[in-house]
């Protein structure tokens, strides 16, 4: 598939890192599964694997962590 951004690219599976500000928290999520194009590096997360994550990183907020590193799980 060809990148949907620079349309040069090509899409490959990989990994990107996300990072989340919310109020007082930062949240990295690291090793995120996606689709990443080789020419511009930009990523694209599938749906269920967004959610999962945007869930996680509410969660985290809720507790009132200031800064935290995870690691996807799946």
């Amino acid at each position: 598939m060809t990148c949907p951004i620079c349309k040069h690219g090509k899409m490959d599976k990989g990994f990107t890192t996300l990072v989340f500000e919310a109020g007082n928290s930062t949240i990295i999520v690291k090793k995120v599964p996606a689709d990443v194009c080789d020419n511009c590096h930009e990523s694209f997360i599938p749906e269920e694997i967004s959610r999962k994550v945007l869930k996680t990183v509410d969660n985290e907020v809720k507790k009132g962590v200031e800064l935290e590193v995870l690691h996807y799980a799946a």
